[in-house]
């Protein structure tokens, strides 16, 4: 069984990682029309060629489940009645750790609100959007990676993409402000080392 710690100094950054992994991808699947060429080298050595498919599709699904797990973990999920909206995780398994299972100085942390997500939307911006957000991230893992359903409900009407990374975005906002500050901590590094001249994603959360 995983530790406190083990959350803390692996799975949790290891997630968020993840997660930054997809938005590079969802950005990149953004500004292409067309599928490009991609070269992958080890060590200076080129070791793979294809399409850039073949890394941003497996990137895409597996940062939407960790998405899906640290939402889980802050304390939300999704409306039974309204799959636009969050709600805000019950108790479950025993055997899990929730945000509610950490404590400083002896206070245990409080689960993250639909409420608390509104409240750390960016100024200016729709308030409900960070929420429809996350709740999409959620739609999209349970009905159309972890268990696929005969059609969908709230056909893509072209946003998805956008909503998909405001809400990862999201995550690591509310991750970071509702988490690691509470427990007086620092949230762990980004992943991706850009060079001076790359221009497709910059995360700045």
């Amino acid at each position: 069984m995983y530790s406190e710690k083990d959350y803390i100094d692996e799975i949790i950054p290891h997630r968020l990682a993840m997660i930054e992994i997809m938005l590079f991808a969802l950005t990149e699947m953004r500004q292409t029309i067309e599928p490009k060429k991609m070269v992958v080298y080890i060590d200076d050595k080129p070791c793979f060629e294809g399409l850039e498919t073949a890394f941003t599709n497996p990137a895409i699904e597996a940062g939407i489940i960790n998405c899906r797990a640290m939402l889980e973990f802050l304390g939300l999920k999704l409306s039974r009645t309204n799959q636009t909206e969050l709600v805000t995780r019950s108790r479950s398994n025993n055997d899990d750790l929730h945000i509610e299972d950490f404590r400083k100085d002896g206070v245990a942390l409080e689960k993250v609100t639909p409420d608390k997500v509104r409240r750390l939307s960016l100024r200016n911006t729709d308030k409900e959007k960070g929420v429809r957000a996350l709740a999409r991230l959620l739609h999209i893992s349970n009905k159309e990676i972890a268990h696929p359903t005969c059609g969908r409900s709230n056909e893509d009407d072209g946003t998805d993409v956008d909503l998909m990374i405001l809400g990862a975005k999201g995550i690591r906002a509310l991750t970071n402000s509702y988490f690691y500050k509470q427990l007086g901590l620092n949230p762990p590094p980004t992943l991706i080392q850009f060079r001076p001249e790359t221009v497709l994603y910059q995360p700045k959360i």
